[in-house]
């Protein structure tokens, strides 16, 4: 049977933490106003030594166990390492019988954190308040449409995992790779891009789409945008960047109302204390 336990209030676990996988952590946050492809939660997975984050957008609670037993199968076969122990809340999406099921099968223990006893997560809680409010503040800079939040996040993470934190002296990436990360490929999210079609003619003289960008494909070479006429997101690695140019896609004043609101009672959901919030504005 696969162990599963609480995490004792003095919890030490420096001694346990001193090499990749050695212990994961899970954790959701939303729900989100409904994105364009109907996402309403992000699930952070984070390696607690290296801080390495992977985002996964959900359209329900449901899918976190499926992705996150998809991470751990990933990064056992990526990497020369076997993940040992998972941390997560209690909620019922990590306690499911398939997920205790992998666990148990894979020799993992699984560790619950008590609600609102935040001190045994300050590390991913920190880990989540940066990425959310930088995908926070990069939706408000750009104008870009709310439901477009899981590419902010997506970028978000992106630059998380390429630089450094703390007393750290190699970044998640390198931590993971063994590689420097190379960030030539990172642009302004938001900024307008002009993508290059090939016509069908026979000199395949090419023209040019306005489009918006969001950030770099992770399934190709190349960048993800927002096609405001088709309403849809392609990938393009035939693009020119304008930076200086915000390819806004809604209300400058309702749009930073809806971002500010989003992420405040978000977080303090993330946090516990929603409950509490309420309470008080009820008065």
């Amino acid at each position: 049977m696969a162990k599963s336990q609480h995490l004792p209030l003095n919890s030490q676990s420096r001694g346990i933490v001193e090499k990749l996988g050695n212990v994961i952590v899970a954790g959701l946050m939303g729900p989100f106003p409904i994105s364009f492809n109907k996402r309403l939660y992000a699930m952070l997975v984070q390696d607690h030594y290296s801080s390495l984050v992977t985002i996964y957008p959900l359209q329900s609670k449901s899918e976190a166990g499926g992705c996150l037993i998809d991470w751990i199968k990933k990064f056992n076969n990526l990497t020369p390492y076997n993940v040992k122990r998972v941390r997560t809340d209690n909620a019922g999406e990590f306690l499911s019988h398939s997920l205790r099921r992998f666990f148990e099968d894979s020799g993992i223990t699984h560790e619950t954190i008590i609600p609102y006893e935040h001190h045994q997560a300050g590390k991913v809680e920190w880990t989540n308040r940066t990425i959310a409010e930088a995908a926070r503040s990069m939706l408000i800079d750009s104008g870009v449409d709310v439901s477009l939040w899981p590419y902010a996040f997506r970028q978000a993470v992106w630059v998380f995992n390429r630089v450094t934190h703390g007393t750290a002296i190699k970044t998640p990436y390198e931590l993971v790779t063994t590689r420097k990360p190379l960030l030539g490929m990172l642009q302004v999210f938001g900024c307008k891009a002009y993508v290059h079609i090939l016509t069908h003619r026979k000199d395949l003289s090419p023209k040019a789409k306005e489009v918006i960008h969001l950030g770099i494909a992770e399934d190709s070479k190349g960048w993800i945008f927002w096609d405001a006429l088709s309403k849809q997101v392609i990938r393009s690695a035939l693009v020119v960047f304008d930076e200086n140019g915000m390819g806004t896609t809604s209300n400058p004043s309702a749009h930073s109302i809806e971002i500010n609101n989003l992420f405040d009672l978000t977080m303090l959901n993330e946090l516990g204390y929603q409950d509490e919030v309420l309470k008080v504005a009820a008065q």
